[in-house]
């Protein structure tokens, strides 16, 4: 069973253990996403490169693994899947401190 079209236009996704986010053209007007607390997610959820509207996807307080590959120049990294975004952020806690990241 895949997503329905529909209007949202921001989403919030928390702790969950997601692996798969979308169907091509599942989520037309989503303008802005943010994944919160995954904590299992090591890598970009597949899918997310046909949300065409994104202008901002938040990856906020999730593993470093994650957060690394969303590096422009890291190997093996998910840095095409979100390049048509025009604003990506990422943090990560990293001995007691946020590390930030912006593409």
């Amino acid at each position: 069973m895949g997503v329905t079209q529909t209007n949202i236009m921001r989403l919030e996704i928390k702790r969950i253990g997601i692996r798969r986010l979308s169907e091509q053209g599942a989520m037309p007007s989503l303008e802005k996403m943010i994944v919160q607390s995954c904590k299992s997610l090591r890598r970009v959820p597949s899918g997310i490169e046909h949300l065409s509207t994104l202008k901002v996807l938040e990856f906020f307080n999730m593993p470093k693994e994650l957060v690394m590959t969303l590096h422009p120049n890291g190997e093996d990294g998910d840095y095409l899947k979100v390049a048509h975004v025009p604003d990506v952020y990422s943090t990560y806690w990293n001995n007691g401190n946020w590390d930030i990241f912006s593409y």
